[in-house]
């Protein structure tokens, strides 16, 4: 499970804009070619990029090198190349720092051949940009340590950190952080590191904004000049690359954040620092959060959490308001939203994720091209996490199975389950699961009463999304399933 869960920075990998940040893929390959068949073949559509091109020169993607790219990040993400934890031999990290990243592999070696275990990377706020060299390299020791922390309870700077006699501040609450493992130190220089210093180096922070097209907003132009000529003067703003930045502060009295705190009193992990949409790009924008198939046609407020994840422009959340306002296909397949009556009874005391969960059944629908002709909608009532799942025949057999391979074995038993009076949930292999697994109570609807179970107002989502992308060919209506209810592994039913 670990192996699985630590591979997003290869599959996540950006794909490659300049002759430099192909020469950094191909290096990240090239290091385990061996373990590749026909390496050369796979990879001469991208390397092919390189001809005739100088250093740091962006290049044109074609299909093709598109194509050997998913190919690679394929291989590279399966056996051979990915191999299994050995927990009785020792395990080696190698990790590196750029001015942007952090990067780290987890690796065993065998007869003398390093096999990667996972992959890491992570990139650096505002803050951590500032540090020195030297800082940079040790944090990625503490970021490499500390993901990699269920294996193992490389660096000459962390080598001096070890020995460090009198350590303060920042250096201190570090080498406190690292005394609780066992471990041994070795430097590995640059050139023989190649793999965690290309992971440091992706850059997954936004979509890239097209400076040709900035020539018709004035205001971002002189905003651009104004902040680089005198940047005392604009404190809230910052230029890098030619992009603007703003930083916005994450207090109550902002009327950005606060709707956002208002329902998440942490705050999240969100950067102060957005950066600034001009407008040329803004209805981009809009259309990937709102109309793709990730964003499930959702309203302004959740369109607005999204967006505001990373972005910013002048009155943004007007501007968002607007345009889901206005979006056709909302106003066609949506119903309204009328105030909830008045409450009869108590809210479920629910203290943690999946003590309770709740499932209903969607269907039938038009045969898919699949096969497919119901949902099965499971809803944890603690943190609204949506889970949902294609069937081909609404059996006892096929809901049981999907409970506890998909369910129980990977988020837990539950203490209660609710759901409807279905023959489904009334079978005997129904009952048999709740008890092999002790589930202590098993709550059925009051009949012709469905709103007890939570999971019909997720329903309503569901369908309303399904509908708004099924188009004419009705019989790919699961087609898009996986991306409706996924956001950058985050359910969009939260």
């Amino acid at each position: 499970m670990h192996v699985i869960c630590q591979v997003s920075a290869i599959v996540d990998y950006p794909t490659p804009k300049t002759t430099t940040q192909i020469k950094r893929l191909i290096g990240l390959v090239g290091y385990y070619r061996r373990f590749l068949k026909t390496f050369s073949a796979l990879s001469s559509p991208i390397t092919d990029l390189l001809r005739g091109r100088k250093k740091g020169q962006p290049i044109i993607w074609t299909p093709e090198a598109d194509k050997a790219f998913q190919e690679i990040k394929t291989a590279l993400t399966t056996a051979p190349v990915l191999a299994s934890p050995d927990f009785s031999q020792p395990f080696l990290i190698n990790c590196d720092a750029s001015d942007t990243g952090v990067g780290a592999v987890l690796y065993q070696a065998a007869d003398g051949i390093e096999h990667p275990v996972a992959y890491a990377s992570k990139n650096l706020n505002a803050a951590q940009r500032k540090y020195s060299t030297t800082e940079k390299e040790l944090l990625a020791v503490i970021f490499a340590v500390e993901k990699f922390r269920s294996y193992v309870e490389d660096h000459a700077s962390l080598v001096w950190l070890h020995n460090l006699s009198n350590p303060t501040g920042r250096l201190a609450r570090w080498a406190i952080r690292l005394s609780q493992f066992d471990f041994a130190i070795q430097h590995r220089k640059g050139s023989l590191n190649v793999v965690a210093d290309a992971l440091s180096r992706t850059n997954n922070e936004v979509a890239v904004l097209d400076l040709s097209r900035l020539k018709t907003d004035r205001w971002y132009r002189d905003m651009v000049a104004k902040v680089k000529e005198n940047p005392e003067k604009f404190p809230s703003f910052r230029v890098e690359n030619n992009y603007l930045y703003k930083h916005i502060l994450r207090v109550e009295n902002n009327y950005l954040y606060k709707h956002i705190l208002s329902r998440n009193p942490l705050g999240g992990n969100l950067s102060d620092w957005k950066i600034v949409v001009p407008t040329p790009h803004r209805g981009e924008i809009l259309h990937k959060y709102h109309d793709a198939e990730t964003a499930a046609h959702l309203g302004v407020s959740k369109t607005f959490n999204r967006i505001f994840e990373l972005y910013y422009w002048p009155r943004m959340r007007q501007d968002i308001y607007k345009y889901v306002k206005k979006c056709k296909i909302c106003a066609s397949c949506k119903s309204s939203n009328l105030p909830k009556a008045g409450l009869m009874g108590s809210y479920k005391n629910i203290n943690f994720p999946f003590q309770l969960i709740s499932a209903d059944l969607l269907g039938p629908y038009p045969r898919s091209q699949n096969g497919n002709q119901y949902l099965l909608v499971v809803v944890d009532w603690f943190t609204k996490y949506c889970l949902v799942h294609p069937l081909a025949k609404a059996t006892s057999k096929a809901i049981t199975k999907f409970l506890e391979n998909q369910v129980f074995l990977v988020y837990g038993v539950p203490q209660i389950f609710v759901c409807d009076n279905g023959p489904q949930f009334r079978s005997s292999e129904f009952q048999n699961l709740m008890k092999e697994y002790k589930v202590q109570k098993v709550w059925y609807n009051a009949r012709y009463h469905p709103q007890i179970n939570a999971t019909e107002r997720q329903n309503r989502v569901i369908v309303t999304a399904i509908r708004s992308y099924v188009g004419q060919n009705h019989r790919t209506w699961d087609k898009s399933i996986p991306k409706l209810m996924q956001q950058k592994d985050k359910t969009v039913l939260l």
